[in-house]
């Protein structure tokens, strides 16, 4: 989990490395088929939003996916997952979360960049990332100031869960991941009970 642009995907692809890991990231439309394209949906679930019948299309929908990859484990990246975190406990109470936190200023200036090269994000609320827990108060016409508030309060959203995810939780610095992959990414693993020959 993290921020949109905070170093979320290259860290799945390189956690992916691992042997015994089953990647299967995104999958947007996995967890949300019904709105995941709705630039007015909230992306702020909580454990109150599952419904059996979703919570068994999750775990058939990743289990078949991790189980035709032969792998032990399962992964999946998801920016939108960082402001669910309850939802994901209640239908995955085994779940480990690896929070990746980068430079706002760094996050704020890949966001915007993002959206130049792709410029209808500029017509979707947010910019079609990751929206934070009631997003609509956080628009602006200014969006500097936006991605900088978008950034922020999915972070502390984030870090305001981790003391009841006490051992399901884990964070990294993006920075750190770039200083030194081997020992940040390590750590991680066997954070995880992944081997880390």
């Amino acid at each position: 989990i993290g921020s949109p642009r905070s170093g979320t995907s290259i860290s799945a692809v390189l956690f992916g490395q691992h042997p015994d890991v089953a990647n299967f990231s995104e999958a947007g439309e996995v967890w949300d088929p019904y709105r995941y394209a709705d630039p007015e949906a909230d992306h702020h679930w909580t454990a109150a939003d599952v419904t059996p019948e979703g919570a068994a299309r999750l775990h058939d929908r990743f289990e078949f996916a991790r189980r035709i990859r032969h792998k032990e484990r399962f992964l999946n990246k998801h920016p939108r997952n960082s402001v669910r975190i309850e939802y994901l406990q209640a239908i995955f109470p085994d779940a480990l979360f690896i929070h990746v936190i980068r430079d706002g200023r760094a996050v704020v200036r890949s966001m915007l960049a993002m959206c130049e090269r792709e410029p209808e994000r500029k017509a979707v609320p947010m910019g079609n990332f990751c929206k934070p827990p009631n997003w609509r108060r956080y628009l602006r016409d200014d969006p500097v100031e936006q991605a900088a508030l978008q950034w922020r309060e999915i972070v502390l959203y984030v870090l305001g869960k981790r003391g009841k995810l006490g051992a399901y939780y884990h964070e990294y610095r993006y920075e750190d991941l770039c200083q030194n992959p081997r020992r940040v990414l390590g750590r991680a693993m066997a954070f995880a009970g992944l081997r880390t020959d």
